[in-house]
């Protein structure tokens, strides 16, 4: 049976292997928090990231609403 799951993770893409080592990693991280703070690490390491690869940091923004992909139509909490 050992030999059939190598044989089937040869054929895992690479890149698809290094999004679960890194998801692994986070995990490893935040583990040991509850929820609420693991997610809050979470987005600190995200912010972290982006910063140190250049993106420009973004302070207090809020999300813009999405739109439906077949319409102009907005998704809102307030519509039925």
């Amino acid at each position: 049976m050992t030999m059939k799951l190598e044989k089937d993770v040869d054929r895992v893409p690479r890149a698809l292997r290094e999004v679960w080592a890194w998801k692994d990693s986070i995990y490893q991280d935040v583990k040991h928090l509850p929820p609420r703070e693991a997610l809050h690490a979470i987005i600190e390491m995200g912010k972290k990231a982006a910063i140190e690869m250049g993106f420009p940091p973004v302070e207090g923004a809020q999300p813009k609403p999405a739109g439906v992909a077949e319409s102009r139509e907005r998704y809102s909490a307030d519509k039925p």
